[in-house]
């Protein structure tokens, strides 16, 4: 009995084809190119308790509204924008991985630092929760990130990556910024 089960299995995946055999061959892998595509994540503000400020540089989109609405809409537009990379999976690695070693963008203590509970170093994973970047038709790329520091900055801006040297430039285009205590 078992016998003919085994041969019933091998003729099934032999007449079938082992799916695992002819990964990205078949007909119903064809539209799952976009799964190599890196995917941004959303990036919202931070409703901290203790806002004092909110400033703005750069382009204004939004003249109505209160301060934190139209900051809301500029994280609202960004995203939209950042909701197609059109960077490979292995492409955006790369360009992860030589950001976070920078440390351009490091995170650093919001409020009153804690002497007895210092802030811990940022993950590789969290670091990719508050950057997105997208390939740039012109060449380069676009990135918006928030980082953290006496309060919350989100920048909109293009990001350089000279390869050869591994030098990094980010322009800033629009930024916005929020300030709490220090």
């Amino acid at each position: 009995m078992n016998k003919f089960i085994v041969l019933i299995l091998l003729i099934a995946m032999t007449g079938t084809g082992c799916r695992c055999l002819r990964k990205g061959t078949l007909p119903e892998d064809a539209g799952r190119s976009s799964a190599r595509i890196w995917v941004n994540p959303v990036i919202n503000p931070v409703h901290h308790p203790q806002i004092e400020q909110i400033e703005h540089q750069g382009d204004l989109y939004q003249d109505n509204g209160t301060v934190m609405s139209r900051l809301q809409a500029f994280c609202d537009r960004m995203n939209e924008k950042f909701s197609v990379s059109g960077m490979e999976i292995e492409e955006a690695a790369m360009i992860y991985a030589g950001l976070f070693q920078s440390g351009f963008i490091r995170n650093e203590e919001v409020g009153m630092p804690d002497p007895d509970n210092p802030l811990e170093p940022e993950s590789f994973e969290n670091f990719k929760s508050r950057v997105a970047i997208m390939a740039n038709p012109q060449g380069g790329y676009f990135i918006f990130f928030r980082r953290s520091g006496c309060g919350f900055s989100y920048v909109f801006g293009t990001l350089t990556v000279e390869k050869t040297t591994g030098t990094i430039v980010i322009q800033p285009a629009e930024v916005w910024r929020t300030t709490v205590p220090c």
